[in-house]
């Protein structure tokens, strides 16, 4: 039974560098080495530049009075982060 994986900008990004370092350890059969290793890096880039957005857009909220939580793609367990619900009482 194969089990599937949630998909989101930090797997991504990791899923891409996990082949990238593959195809520059030979772990991974290419036929362009280059080509391919071009391709693994523009998908953790375009990953990368993603998060950036979201991260400003974040701090554009919280300067603007929202609480926000900001995460770094490139750590691997931020997902892990827990979420805290701000509910104010009226």
């Amino acid at each position: 039974m194969k089990t599937l994986a949630p998909v989101n900008q930090k797997s991504l990004y990791h899923s891409a560098g996990d082949v990238f370092a593959g195809i520059m350890n030979d772990e991974i059969p290419s036929t362009n080495k280059s080509v391919d290793a071009l391709k693994a890096l523009t998908v953790m880039n375009t990953a990368y530049i993603a998060e950036l957005k979201r991260e400003q857009l974040e701090l554009q909220m919280k300067e603007s009075g929202h609480k926000v939580e900001l995460r770094t793609i490139e750590t691997k367990n931020f997902g892990n982060i827990p979420l805290e619900e701000n509910k104010e009482e009226e």
